[in-house]
């Protein structure tokens, strides 16, 4: 499968997290639930930026692709494209949300 048909059949469905620091060098920004083909295929992946560069903890179990049973083992390094595929999903997708969050921030005015 091409990497991009990975990113274009990943169907977003985010939620942003606050913030926070686990600890002085990371932090996670967001938990992401991935659909594909109308499966779930990542439930509650964690995107962490982690000095200064974007990572992905992937669950580490199988995970159920599509309708056909097939599984996907995301602790094989023989994913790692369809690794480096999801994080550029996550990573696009966090910054869309967290733009226009800022832009929404922004706009508000302060009660006097």
């Amino acid at each position: 499968m091409e990497l991009e048909e990975i990113k274009d059949n990943a169907k977003k469905k985010v939620r942003i997290l606050k913030m926070r620091k686990t600890n002085g060098t990371h932090k996670t920004i967001a938990v992401f639930d991935l659909w594909y083909d109308n499966a779930i295929v990542v439930h509650g992946l964690f995107l962490k930026k982690i000095n200064g560069w974007f990572h992905v903890d992937f669950p580490s179990r199988p995970i159920p692709l599509g309708e056909e049973k097939e599984y996907l083992d995301t602790c094989r390094p023989a994913t790692a494209e369809w690794r480096r595929a999801i994080t550029e999903v996550v990573v696009a997708e966090w910054s869309k949300l967290s733009s226009a969050q800022s832009k929404e921030d922004s706009h508000e005015q302060p009660h006097v």
